[in-house]
């Protein structure tokens, strides 16, 4: 067959650059097979000392993922020494085979008559999407108007419908999931995601640090920057860059050109190209007077003098300000989408409503039967209750049909607020792994995730958060990197095979040193012994703990707090003491007897410690600045 593939190669030789190109795509020189032994780059991962080593697998491998993954492994293009992407690698598997007819020794001599530059090829043309200076700019010196730009007249506004980066993997629908980030995060909480989520945000308009935004491109993951209040960061930072104008006076205040700077600069920084501006957050919550979040009629203004000129001018399609089913959302989003339309025709600053593409929801429910019942059809609640609160205002008949046509995105979400009421704890991860892996059939169905994924009206969702410093137990990941019970249920939604159970040895309350008044008790609720009374008059408990190397862990610990605003000082070893708060979990588990609702139950949180050797270690527990101390059950 060698013979027969030279000799006609000579004879294709001598025809036309045209043909050859021609005959380059046909699958009769180049067999569309998988490499059998060869392995692709899967990702880059980083061991203990900092230093990156490439992971990597076979065809067959690629073969048993889902057709999603499959679809995010080849379109990826890094390659590491003479380790190759996928799409190279496995082009049967990744539908890439005339992509890289070329890469056979036999093709090789066809394609030397073939065009050598990308504009000869219209397939390697880059994606459509325009570039940045394709759009307007607005002069610091004036403020915009209709008449002025007429770039921004809602009439003339660009269609903001862009194309991805050109993907040689299969057609199939992108990713949903996403993540959120903070400051504090490392780079090792996202590497367990890579290959399962498309896109991130940060509630800023560009990166914390650099690995977010090197993360992001070399894992083929779109950042989505936010204005999520009436002010810009100064890049990398929390900082204030400045304010929007008369927002409580203060200074000093941002020009409109200041946002398309942001933008324009957060949108370059990118190789995989942001598509989306995530507008202000949850500004429901604490309205004036009383509150300092903006008023609808506010926002609305805000909106038609900062964040829509500034995602004109990046190229970035608008999500709206974020809202739920409740009723100070429904009504707070409502009246900005009807303070918006009315200054559809405003001279300077006009607001267009149909410049807003998507929807942004904030909700904290895992229950299947909720997200179908308030989220997922055109009589389900949300919709039912915006239908009321618009009605046909402003004579506008068609409010329905408008947010129908527009897809919700899930930017926050969590079981953390579910079903939450005195006397009740917050679900911890481990209740929150079980309810979102499908393991509660009987009140959660599948869970609230996998319904995301199959309903038609959402897009995207993000839980919230990936790690925060504040002590909750609803992340997906500890502070060094190392997934939480729910992590690995969000890698897997709906799969009832995911091990909910904490990782590590529990130590129980029955095991510690207890000094002064502490002592036990058994705990109706669940059965077990627990710590009582540690902290009161002085009295101290220690735990003794065994650790494989030195370094900081996070210490999941189950107890009960029936008030709020609890604390204890905790110590590792002889080190210095730390003021842990302990987050409101319910009634005691000793009051059955008084209480008509019974007892109480324990919920756990992960307690994040430094200083802990190489072996045995001390937790010391003792009283913080409260009266009133937990009970420590493990």
């Amino acid at each position: 067959l060698s013979l027969i593939l030279v000799c006609i190669s000579t004879i294709i030789h001598s025809v036309s650059s045209e043909y050859s190109v021609q005959m380059v795509a046909s699958s009769s020189f180049a067999p569309c097979i998988d490499s059998p032994n060869k392995k692709f780059l899967l990702k880059m991962k980083k061991k203990n000392g900092g230093k990156k080593i490439p992971l990597s697998r076979k065809c067959k491998w690629l073969k048993r993922q889902s057709k999603r993954k499959i679809t995010k492994l080849c379109s990826k293009d890094r390659t590491y020494k003479d380790i190759k992407p996928a799409k190279e690698v496995c082009p049967s598997t990744c539908d890439t085979c005339d992509d890289f007819a070329s890469l056979s020794p036999t093709t090789a001599q066809i394609q030397s008559n073939a065009p050598s530059t990308r504009s000869d090829h219209p397939s390697l043309q880059p994606s459509d999407a325009p570039s940045i200076s394709s759009y307007p700019t607005i002069e610091q010196s004036s403020t915009p108007s209709k008449s002025d730009h007429p770039s921004l007249q809602p009439s003339d506004a660009p269609s903001i419908s862009f194309q991805p980066s050109r993907s040689l993997a299969p057609s199939i629908p992108p990713l949903k999931k996403g993540l959120i980030f903070g400051q504090q995060h490392q780079e090792a909480s996202a590497e367990h995601f890579s290959d399962s989520v498309s896109w991130f945000y940060n509630y800023k308009q560009d990166m914390y640090g650099d690995w977010q935004g090197k993360w992001a491109d070399e894992n083929n993951i779109e950042f989505v920057p936010m204005i999520s209040h009436p002010w810009l960061l100064v890049p990398g930072t929390d900082v204030k860059l400045c304010y929007f104008e008369d927002f409580y006076h203060l200074t000093p205040v941002c020009t409109t050109q200041d946002v398309i700077d942001t933008l324009n600069n957060s949108v370059a920084a990118r190789t995989v190209r942001p598509r989306y501006l995530l507008g202000f957050n949850e500004q429901y919550n604490h309205r004036p007077p009383k509150g300092r979040d903006m008023s609808p009629t506010q926002a609305a203004h805000y909106w038609g003098k900062y964040v829509q000129p500034g995602a004109i001018a990046a190229g970035l399609e608008l999500v709206s300000p974020s809202s739920n089913q409740g009723d100070n959302a429904i009504i707070w989003f409502a009246d900005f989408l009807k303070s918006c339309y009315d200054k559809r025709d405003d001279e300077i600053n006009y607001c267009d409503i149909e410049l807003i593409t998507k929807i942004a929801i904030h909700n904290y429910d895992c229950r299947e039967s909720y997200w179908e019942e308030t989220y997922n059809g055109k009589n389900s609640l949300f919709y039912k209750l915006m239908g009321e609160e618009l009605g046909t205002y402003s004579g506008k008949m068609d409010w329905m049909d408008y947010l129908h046509a527009r897809p919700l995105w899930v930017t926050e979400t969590n079981c953390y607020w579910e079903q939450f009421y005195e006397g009740v704890p917050h679900s911890d991860s481990k209740k929150q792994c079980l309810r979102i892996s499908g393991q509660l059939p009987v009140t959660h169905g599948a869970g609230s995730l996998s319904k995301m994924e199959s309903s038609d009206k959402i897009e995207r969702y993000a839980w919230w958060a990936t790690w925060n410093k504040q002590p909750k137990p609803s992340y997906l990941t500890y502070f060094d990197g190392g997934l939480t019970p729910i992590g690995k249920a969000y890698l897997n939604p709906g799969d009832p095979s995911v091990d909910c159970e904490y990782t590590g040895k529990k130590v129980m309350a029955d095991t510690a040193k207890l000094t002064g008044v502490a002592r036990l008790g058994t705990c109706p609720t669940t059965g077990t012994m627990m710590a009582q009374w540690i902290g009161v008059e002085g009295s101290t408990g220690t735990f003794t703990v065994e650790v494989p190397k030195a370094g900081n862990y996070a210490v999941n610990t189950s107890y009960i707090a029936a008030a709020k605003g609890l604390d204890m000082n905790v110590r590792v070893n002889d080190g210095k003491d730390k003021i842990f708060n302990f987050l409101v979990s319910g009634r005691w588990c000793f009051e059955g007897n008084t209480h008509p609702d019974g007892n109480g139950e324990p919920t756990v949180v992960a307690m994040e410690l430094q200083g802990f050797k190489e072996g045995t270690n001390t937790i010391h527990l003792s009283q913080g600045t409260t009266s009133q101390v937990p009970v420590i059950e493990w």
